[in-house]
């Protein structure tokens, strides 16, 4: 077996490991991993608390991360309590609806740009966010699809998932050091997108999602994977 060939099998299996939607407690959102993103989105918190030490460190990291295709798409979606069910981003931005998000994620700066007018808590994590919505100090928390499927499947009192039109996503992706020889990355880059055609990516999250309960019917209309 070629280097590259060892290499791509323990990429697909962190691409694919149910680990990462594992949590200890029912109430607990899975962690994510920081990508580039976010460490953009972290940096620039930081620049407008003028923690300019904080903002270098964080901007270096995102900039440190060399740009890779995504492995899929991963719809935002909004988890909400019982008796409220918006259908649509526009529904969401209203003074009279409280969103709560980690702060400085993705889910941060989609609920910024969307729902301006809503009441947006920023909290520390996601875990912080789901417990606000689990006590009724929200009405909502936005946390990707997969991540909110898991969630509502080890707590199904938490209340239901929706997702809002139009449909946004964040990409999945993993971050590879930033290198003069760029081999490796356009190997795995070319890697993800045949196997994406062939369909064994969309195999590969369903089989581990089916590990924590989540089935294909579970997964809405209009999710792409």
């Amino acid at each position: 077996m070629s280097q590259y060939s060892c290499r791509l099998v323990f990429i697909a299996l962190i691409f694919v490991c149910p680990a990462q939607f594992s949590s200890a407690s029912p109430i607990k959102a899975p962690k994510a991993r920081p990508t580039g993103e976010s460490w953009y989105a972290r940096g620039q918190l930081a620049l407008k608390r003028q923690d300019i030490a904080e903002a270098h460190r964080d901007l270096e990291r995102a900039l440190e991360l060399a740009p890779k295709n995504a492995v899929f798409n991963n719809a935002f979606g909004i988890l909400c309590k019982k008796d409220f069910k918006p259908k649509s981003w526009a529904e969401l931005n209203s003074p009279d609806v409280k969103i709560a998000v980690d702060q400085g994620s993705s889910h941060d700066q989609v609920v910024s740009r969307l729902t301006p007018k809503a009441q947006i808590s920023r909290l520390k994590s996601a875990d912080d966010a789901t417990a606000a919505l689990q006590t009724g100090r929200v009405d909502a928390q936005c946390l990707i699809t997969m991540l909110s499927l898991t969630v509502l499947k080890k707590n199904p009192s938490l209340g239901q998932f929706v997702l809002p039109t139009p449909i946004f996503a964040t990409t999945s992706n993993a971050g590879f050091r930033r290198e003069t020889d760029k081999t490796w990355r356009d190997y795995v880059n070319t890697w993800i997108d045949f196997n994406k055609g062939l369909g064994f990516i969309r195999n590969a999250i369903i089989t581990n999602m089916e590990l924590v309960g989540v089935t294909e019917a579970d997964i809405p209309p209009g999710v792409s994977l």
